[in-house]
């Protein structure tokens, strides 16, 4: 059965009699898929799942196959295992994928101590390692940064720092030094600026690292919060807990 021939006997919803039991076994399971999936849509994301996993670029090996051996197969599997061949089964990447869509580093904003962008750059370095720090951080060069924001004396740390410090520290992948940092800072912070932005990196690094259960009260949450109420429901929607 080819390509045009499978397509046909799928359109008419029901099964029919292939060449063999592998083809037959796939075309009966189609009748079982949710409602709203075509199949022509079905085979095509299933074309794209198959080139993203075997990240070939000869596509013409595969549409030149005599038989749908692969999209039967395929199509068998998705109605075995919860249609899974259409979603990323990797835990791991679906969370990195989705911490790269929501995350964003937050521009800096601290009254006082801000850059003065008028400035010539090397003034600005002589005022405050802090300067230094959220400059660095600004510039994106968050591994400067971090090393900058080390050195700034306790006594002249803040919330305001530390928090900007964990931003840097996620941005540069330092996941676990991110959490610890604005795990600390969740429990201490009285500043109303920066506890909803407290919260929400916290909650996008747990998901970074695939502890969604422990991102879980965090969204909950911000549904409540007039700036992330939008993103935190996008992202419960999308994680399967």
């Amino acid at each position: 059965m080819n390509r045009p021939e499978f397509l046909q006997q799928l359109n008419k919803k029901q099964a029919s009699k292939a060449n063999d039991k592998f083809t037959q076994q796939s075309l009966e399971g189609y009748e079982y898929l949710p409602e709203g999936i075509s199949a022509q849509d079905l085979l095509t994301r299933i074309d794209q799942k198959i080139d993203s996993q075997t990240k070939s670029s000869h596509r013409s090996i595969r549409r030149q196959l005599p038989r749908l051996m692969s999209l039967a197969a395929a199509v068998l599997v998705l109605v075995v295992a919860g249609i899974w061949f259409l979603q990323d089964s990797s835990p791991t990447d679906s969370s990195t994928d989705l911490f790269s869509q929501y995350y964003t580093p937050l521009a800096v904003a601290i009254p006082n101590q801000g850059i003065d962008r008028g400035e010539p750059q090397e003034y600005s370095y002589a005022l405050s390692p802090i300067t230094e720090a959220l400059h660095q951080y600004e510039q994106g060069n968050f591994k400067a940064a971090n090393v900058v924001f080390e050195s700034i004396p306790v006594e002249q740390k803040s919330e305001a720092t530390n928090f900007y410090h964990s931003l840097s520290l996620l941005s540069a992948g330092e996941v676990a030094s991110a959490i610890h940092l604005l795990e600390k800072l969740d429990t201490t912070a009285e500043d109303i600026r920066y506890i909803e932005n407290i919260k929400w990196y916290l909650a996008l690094a747990y998901v970074k690292v695939d502890q969604q259960q422990k991102a879980l009260p965090y969204l909950e949450d911000l549904q409540e919060s007039k700036h992330f109420q939008h993103k935190a429901n996008s992202i419960l929607s999308k994680l399967q807990l």
